[in-house]
Parts: C-alpha cells; sequence; structure tokens
C-alpha cells in the first residue's frame, strides 16, 4: 500500500508540474503576442517592406528604427540596406538599422522608441554532407547591440520568425503571420 501512494504521489507531483510547465508556456505566448501589438501598425508595414527587400536575393540584411518626431507624432526611418553577402563565405552579414536610408529623417527625430532588421533566408548546399544558411534568431552581436529599454526585433526570413531580445538574450518570439495580425 505504502508504494501505491509513492507512486500516485509521484504522479501527482509530475501532473502538477506538467499543468504549471502548460500554463506557464501559454502565459508566455500571450506576453509575446501582447508584446507585438506594443509595435505600430506602420512599423509592421515597414517591416513587411524590409522584408520583401532581403527577400529580393536572401542575401542581405534590411531594417531600420522608429521613434517619436520633434512634434510627438510617429516616425518610421528605413536604414540603408546592408550589403550583400553570399551565404557559405567568410564575414557576416550586417546592417546598422540606425543609419537612415533618407538621412532628412533624422533631424525630426526626437526619441527612439525601437529597430528591427532581417536576417536574410538564403541557403546553399556547400558539398554533399552541408548545408549553409544565415542564422535566424539574433546573433550574439545583435544582443551585445541592443538598445535598453526599446524594442529591438530580428525577423528571421528564413524560418519566419519574429524574435524580440534585449542585452539578456532572446525575450520572446512569435510567428511573422501571427506579429502582424
Amino acid at each position: 500500500m505504502k508504494t501505491c501512494l509513492q507512486i500516485l504521489w509521484i504522479l501527482g507531483s509530475v501532473i502538477e508540474v506538467t499543468f504549471i510547465a502548460v500554463v506557464l508556456a501559454v502565459l508566455f505566448s500571450l506576453c509575446v503576442a501582447a508584446q507585438s501589438q506594443t509595435v505600430p501598425a506602420e512599423v509592421k508595414q515597414a517591416i513587411a517592406v524590409s522584408l520583401k527587400a532581403s527577400n529580393t536575393d536572401g542575401i542581405h540584411e534590411e531594417g531600420g528604427i522608429w521613434g517619436m518626431d520633434t512634434l510627438g507624432k510617429l516616425l518610421v526611418i528605413p536604414a540603408k540596406p546592408g550589403k550583400s553577402h553570399p551565404v557559405c563565405t567568410e564575414g557576416a552579414v550586417t546592417i546598422s538599422p540606425g543609419d537612415a536610408a533618407d538621412p532628412s529623417l533624422d533631424a525630426n527625430l526626437k526619441t527612439i522608441d525601437g529597430q528591427w532588421h532581417v536576417h536574410p533566408r538564403a541557403t546553399r548546399q556547400k558539398d554533399t554532407y552541408h548545408l549553409c544558411y544565415f542564422v535566424q534568431p539574433p546573433s550574439k552581436e545583435d544582443i551585445e547591440s541592443a538598445m535598453d529599454g526599446e524594442i529591438n526585433l530580428v525577423i528571421g526570413a528564413g524560418d519566419g520568425n519574429v524574435y524580440y531580445y534585449s542585452t539578456k538574450g532572446v525575450t520572446g518570439k512569435i510567428s511573422y503571420q501571427e506579429f502582424l495580425k
């Protein structure tokens, strides 16, 4: 009888831990979904344009920043495209989200609320056993250069996810389609 009670207690603990894990996963998903709602629709539109532009060759990054202008209105500033960098070659594909494609917009920027950039989608078969691809989540360099207090986004063109990150690492992940809602 004692063994049966021990087994029931262990099962109860496992079920309780599993339930808690499920609840935490659901809450995490809801928090990430709520976080995507804090990204203005105009920024999401600019991100869609960046993704489309990056996908034209699949080997360069696109991005930008957003914030408030001197009149308190939303200002979205797309960046100059990053240089093309073929997959399976030395070095990294890069972009500077704050390097405005139209520098005249910078004069009106009062505060920065966030930044985004697209990680390219290209893949290439290096040889019979190796497939090369661009990293989709935020890189170590992305995390190190994250802006504190602002929203930092990486759009994985290859895996279809939007990653939220800070200097501490990835803080959330949501599908691109869910992000656009």
